[in-house]
């Protein structure tokens, strides 16, 4: 929402000063980095606006209202903010149809410090109340400064650690021996926004750094059949950027290629893994009404710890498919949702959608004969009072094993 009292500002008149509203805990010089117009220039009411939205593109903020004001000294920019609140504590507790429970917390700190520093804690617990699969504790510590002050840069850091009791099987599934498996992991990229000034749009590059670890200790039994084993990744990734944020949708485009290298001359594997991508969100003329669609091509020769590069099923790939119902070095999916307005409520919106892919053991076997097929409905509820949460709601049917899945998530699906 963009307000201007232009009344005895002269067509080549300039800007004299710009102020901040409602800020209390955001900087100044967050939005002053965003915006495409600086105390100096010639008043542009397009560059007003195209600043005002860069504001709001930030996520932290319900509203952006941008205001021209006659003052002693000159024409003076007023921005005022509605501020989001920027810690979130996510109780994590549920139990799927397969009989699997999971509890735990997940804790976000959004804007720390006011300069929009990312910070996420993840703990979680999985156990199986119907059957004997293995216990899993998931850490996970996230951290992510989307743009440095003063800078074109962007810095991301976590890492992971996973602990799983696993359960060795003799050929009539009968247990032998018993041994806990630990997965650590750690991260760190630095990317660069290709504009040094202005909106966090367009083209940006980059790359980082991961170590990945695999360790194994005998508990009972047999001897553990795996050998403990390291990985060291280099990935680099190139990306064009232009999503503009709403009070009730997304609207714009995000296109991009990455690419994941195995270093053998520091670590046990060698492999590459490509990944084409391309996101769309399509306003339609009612300004809650959205078509957003998603198209991934996965690519990869050579593995990590005996896995396959990519695997689909579950809330984020092929709803109504089981989590890993199918996996390979090779893999396509394109999501597309309907998103719709239910009611005067404007933050809640229905949806309709379908998912469509799958996964095959490399480029030569690719069939897009054999493609998996999922469909369903769902509901939006988007949360204004924190930064990035959307309550998703999602009832899906897989068609080839004829199956429903119901998912609950706090953010969307792409």
């Amino acid at each position: 929402m963009l307000l201007l009292l232009c009344g005895g500002f002269a067509a080549a008149e300039t800007l004299q000063a710009i102020r901040f509203a409602g800020n209390d805990t955001t900087r100044p010089e967050v939005m002053l980095q965003e915006m495409s117009i600086g105390v100096g220039d010639p008043l542009d009411l397009a560059l007003i606006e195209d600043s005002r939205q860069a504001i709001m593109d930030l996520g932290l903020f319900k509203a952006v209202r941008a205001e021209l004001l006659q003052e002693p000294e000159g024409a003076a920019l007023l921005i005022t903010v509605e501020e989001k609140w920027y810690i979130l504590p996510i109780p994590r507790v549920g139990v799927r149809a397969d009989g699997e429970a999971d509890y735990g917390m997940e804790l976000r700190f959004d804007n720390l410090f006011g300069l929009n520093q990312r910070f996420k804690l993840e703990y979680i617990t999985k156990d199986s109340v119907t059957t004997d699969a293995p216990l899993r504790r998931e850490l996970f510590v996230g951290y992510t400064y989307p743009r440095i002050i003063g800078t074109p840069y962007q810095l991301d850091v976590s890492a992971g650690h996973v602990t799983r009791e696993q359960r060795q099987l003799d050929d009539g599934g009968e247990e032998i021996g018993l041994y806990r498996q630990d997965s650590r992991s750690l991260r760190l990229g630095l990317y660069r926004w290709q504009r040094v000034s202005g909106p966090s749009r367009g083209w940006r590059y980059g790359g980082g750094i991961g170590l990945q670890q695999e360790v194994y200790q005998h508990l009972d039994g047999a001897a553990v059949p795996y050998q403990d084993a390291s990985n060291v990744q280099v990935n680099a990734l190139v990306e064009f950027v232009d999503v503009r944020e709403e009070q009730y949708r997304r609207r714009g485009r995000a296109y991009g290629y990455s690419i994941e290298l195995g270093v053998p001359q520091l670590a046990d594997f060698s492999y590459n893994r490509h990944l084409l991508y391309y996101r769309r969100y399509l306003p339609l003329d009612d300004q809650r009404s959205n078509i957003n669609y998603r198209f991934q091509l996965g690519l990869a020769n050579g593995e990590a710890f005996g896995s396959r590069a990519w695997s689909l099923g579950g809330s984020t790939s092929l709803r109504g498919y089981e989590g890993g119902y199918v996996a390979g070095n090779a893999m396509l999916l394109n999501n597309i949702e309907y998103l719709f307005p239910l009611s005067g409520y404007r933050q809640l919106r229905g949806v309709l959608f379908s998912d469509i892919g799958s996964a095959w053991p490399g480029v030569m076997e690719m069939d897009l004969g054999d493609l998996k097929v999922s469909a369903g409905v769902g509901l939006r509820w988007k949360v204004q009072l924190f930064v990035d949460v959307t309550i998703r709601l999602d009832f899906a049917w897989g068609l080839e094993p004829e199956t429903q899945m119901t998912y609950l998530e706090t953010s969307t699906m792409f």
